[in-house]
């Protein structure tokens, strides 16, 4: 089916004015002449020369009755021929297209603003259920700074202790560590206490404390990150870390295996010094539970201590914790596991000197039974 042809129509002067100032009619202009530049290129005439011309491949089709002076001279629209129609709907069709990528190029720049916005205010606490309380809160901020060091009290239990190698001079302990301090920016009314999703930790400021002399530590994820985060209305912070570490521990094997030895397990600040953090035991030696429910193979824990320190660097004077615990080495162990073995290898080898000599593999099976006796626990 065809395409009927537009009835001739008549256009004023003004009309064809504001057509001919118009953006778009610009914009078609631009096109257009492109397009009749490039048919007179492949006619071999000049491409400037337009004056009363037409495109072979779009051919004139200007509406009757249109009377323009030479400076108001527009190109030629084709608008009564199947192919004009074709031209001026994928003319509309770009303009539309363009007006649409204007409009999602602006939304995308109103998103990127907004996010923008938002990394600006990350240094600001604003928690889900608790923005009048933390209005204007800001996490890399340490409490009272500026003034007064924040008191930070520390309590420890020792879960296990998995390993003591004393060839490598270390040993393993999983411990809940528990910090608290007071932060008078998260004060709120009533007596209740909150306890928030761990996840939230990232929104407020906590101690950077880490483990002096450790080797290597993680924190336990299963089957979230084993952290806790609870705030009381009087502003203190309690959070608690379930944390598995490998801490060096210089040894004196000079009397092994009837020896004793002395390790430690110290707390500290890494960047902030006396003047901004004070680490102190909550409640004394009482801070440190769970040592004297521990059963170890090879060692007795035979007393613990907690001590605070000062430690000087060059970055400053810190303070630092201290559990201190005596390991004294369990003899029968080494009895039943070492030297009741090695007494029983003896005695074997000299069963062959009252085996007769033409007994042959009867020695040679006593020699290989105390070989690999000897291979075993040596």
């Amino acid at each position: 089916m065809g395409l009927q042809e537009a009835p001739p129509t008549s256009v004023s002067a003004q009309q064809v004015q504001q057509l001919h100032s118009s953006p778009e009619s610009h914009s078609i202009r631009g096109r257009l002449r492109a397009h009749l530049q490039g048919d007179k290129a492949e006619d071999g005439e000049n491409p400037g020369d337009t004056k009363d011309r037409a495109s072979p491949r779009f051919p004139a089709c200007r509406p009757e009755g249109l009377a323009l002076t030479e400076s108001q001279q527009l190109p030629v629209i084709p608008i009564s021929t199947p192919r004009c129609e074709q031209l001026l709907n994928m003319n509309y069709s770009l303009h539309l297209a363009f007006v649409c990528l204007i409009l999602f190029t602006e939304r995308m720049c109103v998103q990127g603003n907004q996010f923008n916005v938002e990394v600006g205010r990350s240094d600001k606490l604003s928690l889900p259920g608790f923005e009048n309380l933390t209005a204007g809160y800001n996490k890399f901020l340490r409490p009272n700074f500026g003034g007064e060091p924040v008191q930070i009290a520390l309590t420890l239990d020792v879960a296990s202790i998995s390993s003591i190698s004393e060839s490598n001079m270390d040993y393993t302990a999983t411990i809940y560590l528990r910090q608290r301090w007071t932060d008078q920016r998260l004060l709120f009314e009533g007596n209740k206490s909150f306890t928030l999703d761990a996840r939230l930790v990232e929104f407020l400021w906590v101690p950077d404390t880490y483990i002096v002399e450790s080797k290597k530590s993680f924190l336990h994820e299963v089957t979230v990150g084993n952290r806790l985060i609870r705030l009381f209305s009087n502003g203190t912070v309690l959070y608690a870390l379930r944390i598995t570490t490998t801490v060096a521990c210089n040894m004196d094997l000079s009397k092994y295996p009837m020896d004793t030895q002395t390790c430690k397990l110290q707390l500290e600040s890494w960047g902030y010094d006396g003047n901004d953090v004070e680490f102190t035991w909550l409640r004394g030696n009482d801070s440190v539970r769970g040592l004297e429910h521990l059963r170890l193979a090879q060692y007795t824990i035979q007393r613990y201590f907690t001590l605070v320190t000062r430690s000087q660097q060059e970055t400053g004077n810190y303070t630092r914790l201290v559990l201190q615990f005596e390991l004294r080495r369990n003899v029968l162990y080494f009895i039943l596991e070492t030297y009741v073995p090695s007494t029983f290898l003896v005695v074997l080898s000299w069963v062959s000197f009252w085996i007769s000599l033409d007994s042959v593999p009867a020695r040679t099976c006593i020699g290989d039974n105390e070989g690999s006796g000897r291979s075993q626990y040596y």
